[in-house]
């Protein structure tokens, strides 16, 4: 900046795709429309509007130059701007150059068409003292004269006097080999069948009726996997410098740009149809307007073929519906004798519960007949044979609705209120929009219950307190049996001659019946502790998901 006399540094930064490509610029350029090229380490720069904003294009080896060394710079009376590199001398032609950049969508991101190139090379085969120039040896003359110098000498020419090929060459393909081997013309005197466009193999030799340049179309079986193609650009002024590209379309998802080397090679193809396209330039790098191409047949072995499909599917699905069925059948009977066995088991548990229940009762009855307190004993007793009557009939069921388990429960619960002369209050609190037809398994309420009272309340010397409470979200059910009673552990000194059968009964009444039915019961034990960490009862957790 002339005005404050400060510079501005412009260094390379690999996460800004519009700062310089390398920090080592060997040439600087203004062209006469006021574009700054520079050229660097990395390949050539070019900033379209410096002086407002300076961010630069790059273009590589991979866009056409062949180095990424640029030495010298120069511009033409046309405005093409040539370049001195360790490979030769490239022009960059700035017709192609304005309709990428007017074509871009951002200044960094432009699409290059190889068919369209964007720089013209030259090397030592077009009279270059070398492929290799120097460092700052380069000079444009008034009369347009351009000067590079390399380590064999000077090399200068006007631009204007160069002449460009203007020939289209023809493209065609020359020669077809599967597996490295050529493919002949069918030999005279042959006297097998064969239809025009398919490969024959004879002994070991593969064959074509006729010469693959004068075939639209080849027809291969799938064991022919391994073939490749040669081709020409019949240019003949510089041969080694014509180039070309081809594709396999049906795989190939672009064109293969290989430079001057004529062949192309494909390995196991899927069995399908596809066309091999070829493109070639002449000397000066012009691309023919048409390609060459060819029409491929590669058939698939009889077993990928429709026909032997069609009949495989059809025979899968005879199998499958014939296997299917009689596994269907087979799991309805195992179903069937699961759920007789299960429902059985279910039976068979439940009958030890009551006699549990009974059992317990029973004890309780005796113990106020011990105490001397008859009429407690006979009010007892009634109530107790309320509950059994209750019991027997439905003796045949593994469950009964929550309406009629919290009957029964209420019941109990008066009764056990009697025996310890109110020594616990109840409470039972049931959402209004709980469906209390749902069926869930006998007893498993009232041992709960049971357990609380007998264990947890019953040793308490202060006022004991008894909650059930029942919701519901969705689909799932939470029942909640709390106490504040002594806990498990005192409890369990309390009760050292304890079964537990009890506890034991649930659990596997709980696993057998989410067999049995479409609902996941399961339970969970809390031991209750005050702020002090001491024991303050015992929380049951039911939860049933159906």
């Amino acid at each position: 900046n002339k005005k404050n006399n400060k510079f501005t540094s412009y260094k390379n930064n690999p996460d800004n795709p519009v700062s310089i490509s390398s920090n080592n610029v060997w040439v600087i350029l203004f062209d006469s429309n006021n574009r700054l090229w520079l050229g660097t380490q990395g390949g050539l720069n070019v900033s379209v509007n410096p002086y407002s904003d300076l961010s630069f294009i790059h273009f590589t080896s991979k866009h056409g130059l062949s180095s990424n060394v640029i030495l010298g710079l120069a511009e033409d009376t046309k405005s093409n701007i040539w370049m001195s590199t360790f490979k030769g001398i490239n022009m960059l032609d700035k017709n192609i150059f304005t309709e990428l950049i007017e074509n871009a969508k951002v200044s960094y991101d432009y699409n290059y068409d190889p068919f369209k190139p964007l720089f013209k090379t030259y090397d030592a085969s077009d009279g270059l003292q070398s492929n290799e120039f120097n460092q700052g040896a380069y000079f444009k003359s008034e009369g347009g004269t351009i000067y590079f110098g390399g380590p064999k000498g000077i090399n200068y020419f006007n631009p204007d006097s160069i002449k460009h090929s203007s020939f289209v060459p023809p493209m065609i393909i020359t020669n077809f080999k599967i597996f490295n081997n050529n493919v002949e013309i069918i030999p005279d005197g042959f006297k097998g069948k064969y239809k025009k466009n398919n490969v024959i193999k004879i002994n070991t030799n593969y064959y074509l009726p006729e010469k693959i340049t004068y075939l639209d179309k080849i027809i291969l079986s799938y064991r022919e996997n391994v073939f490749s193609f040669e081709f020409s650009s019949l240019d003949y002024t510089m041969p080694s410098k014509n180039q070309y590209a081809y594709m396999m379309v049906g795989f190939d998802k672009d064109w293969n740009y290989i430079l001057d080397k004529n062949t192309a090679t494909y390995t196991n193809l899927d069995p399908g149809e596809y066309i091999f396209r070829v493109r070639g330039t002449n000397s000066d790098g012009k691309w023919s307007k048409d390609d060459a191409n060819l029409i491929i047949t590669i058939t698939p072995p009889f077993w990928k073929t429709t026909w032997f499909i069609i009949l495989i599917v059809i025979s899968i699905i005879i199998i499958l519906i014939v296997s299917v069925s009689r596994i269907i059948q087979n799991q309805k009977k195992k179903a069937i004798i699961e759920k007789e066995r299960i429902e059985l088991q279910l039976k068979t548990i439940k009958n030890q519960m009551d006699p549990h229940f009974a059992f317990n009762a029973i004890n309780m009855i005796g113990s106020l007949i011990y105490k001397d307190d008859p009429d407690a004993a006979y009010d007892y007793f009634t109530r107790f044979a309320r509950l059994i009557r209750s019991t027997l009939q439905d003796s045949e069921k593994i469950s009964r609705p929550l309406h009629e388990e919290l009957e029964f429960v209420k019941n109990f619960v008066e009764i056990q209120k009697t025996r310890f002369k109110n020594r616990f209050t109840f409470e039972l609190n049931v959402d209004k929009n709980i469906d209390q037809n749902i069926e869930i398994p006998k007893m498993i309420l009232q041992t709960h219950v049971e357990n609380a009272i007998k264990h947890g309340l019953m040793h308490k010397k202060e006022a004991g307190k008894l909650f059930i409470g029942i919701t519901q979200e969705n689909n799932k059910m939470l029942i909640i049996i709390k106490d504040n009673g002594i806990g498990r552990e005192k409890a369990a000194e309390h009760s050292k001659d304890s079964t537990k059968r009890g506890m034991q009964i649930i659990k596997q009444i709980f696993a057998l019946y989410n067999k049995l039915f479409d609902y996941n019961i399961d339970q969970q034990i809390i031991d209750l502790k005050d702020e002090n960490g001491n024991a303050a009862g015992t929380k049951i957790e039911i939860t049933i998901v159906y």
